[in-house]
């Protein structure tokens, strides 16, 4: 943390406002600190939809054609109801 604030006070001192020296020393710093658990958590993201999608979508079609066979109602409210979830 205090090599944050001596960068911030180098920044102030070369006559950069606080934005300035956010934006160009400070921001750019903490990106690349930052960056590789931001792609960390995207990868998990985009695994664990993936994963939902594989397992969720035969799923609820299968329950809307029980649905249809037992309710004998028409396919389109089985599979509109199925599709809202």
């Amino acid at each position: 943390m205090r090599a944050g604030a001596d960068r911030r006070l180098a920044a102030l001192s070369l006559g950069l406002t606080r934005w300035q020296a956010l934006r160009h020393v400070i921001l750019p710093q903490a990106v690349r600190v930052m960056m590789p658990s931001f792609v960390s958590q995207w990868v998990s993201r985009i695994k664990d939809t993936s994963l939902a999608y594989i397992v969720g979508v035969p799923e609820f079609t299968f329950l809307a054609n029980q649905l249809n066979n037992r309710l004998m109602v028409s396919d389109a409210d089985s599979c509109s109801s199925a599709s809202c979830i």
